[in-house]
């Protein structure tokens, strides 16, 4: 069977298309907008499409993170939407299947609001999104959860594994936690039972200073568990860094 092909729109300069940027827990925008602008990521189960008729779907190139350095929220929306219409007049693929099957992604806040502004040319386009929330119009049927993350680079601007976990019957410590606002009651009773409470259960109230920093990473990798509650906040780095770092992850939130 033939892998899915993707083809990725040519239109549109840098800075707003075609390169993303690495900023922290929104990097996985920057990483995955390079691969597909440049054929970069060598997977099995998809390639690129050497023409659009080849193609099964169709990514739409533009950089949130990247306007948002220089437009607001509403000029982000009127770009975007442009850039869509000036492809379906180009093109005949969007107005074949009215963009169900084209797609984007983004990890920030106002891609959330690219569909609102003309909700019957978008209802069938697919946001891939760091923000879940559907009271800030993520819907369930449509878009896709992707999660946040820090992505390491090194000099030669590759992804920088630095996974150094043990095994678990290495790692002295049960579980691990560092609270932040998001984290609702159940974050506030477990600094109240628990932190400075057991060697075995790492509990800190507020989270190391830099999130990658030393000592975040090497508590992690000798944790077995890392507890996860997110309060009414469903967008979080937490449970990914969790698993990348070898642990379980133990999620609770309140919807």
């Amino acid at each position: 069977m033939d892998s899915l092909k993707i083809w990725v729109y040519r239109e549109g300069d840098e800075p707003f298309f075609h390169n993303g940027a690495f900023r922290e827990i929104r990097s996985i925008e920057g990483l995955f907008l390079g691969g597909m602008s440049t054929n970069g990521f060598g997977l099995p189960f998809f390639s690129f499409a050497s023409h659009p008729d080849e193609a099964h779907t169709f990514f739409i190139p533009a950089s949130v993170e990247k306007m948002a350095d220089h437009l607001n929220e509403r000029q982000i929306v009127h770009l975007v939407t442009d850039y869509i219409s000036m492809l379906a007049q180009r093109y005949p693929y969007w107005n074949r299947t009215n963009g169900a099957d084209h797609f984007m992604l983004s990890c920030h806040d106002s891609a959330t609001k690219i569909t609102n502004q003309n909700p019957e040319t978008f209802q069938n386009f697919t946001r891939f999104l760091c923000n879940t929330n559907v009271s800030e119009s993520f819907r369930p049927t449509r878009d896709i959860s992707i999660p946040e993350y820090v992505v390491e680079l090194n000099n030669s601007k590759r992804v920088d594994p630095k996974h150094d976990g043990q095994p678990p019957e290495n790692r002295p410590t049960l579980a691990f936690f560092a609270s932040d606002a998001h984290d609702g009651d159940i974050g506030k009773l477990l600094v109240k039972h628990w932190m400075n409470k057991d060697k075995e259960i790492q509990v800190h109230e507020y989270l190391p200073k830099g999130l990658h920093s030393q000592y975040f990473e090497s508590i992690m990798g000798h944790s077995k568990f890392c507890l996860c509650p997110s309060g009414s906040k469903v967008m979080s780095s937490r449970v990914l860094e969790a698993i990348y770092e070898g642990l379980c992850s133990g999620s609770h939130f309140r919807y």
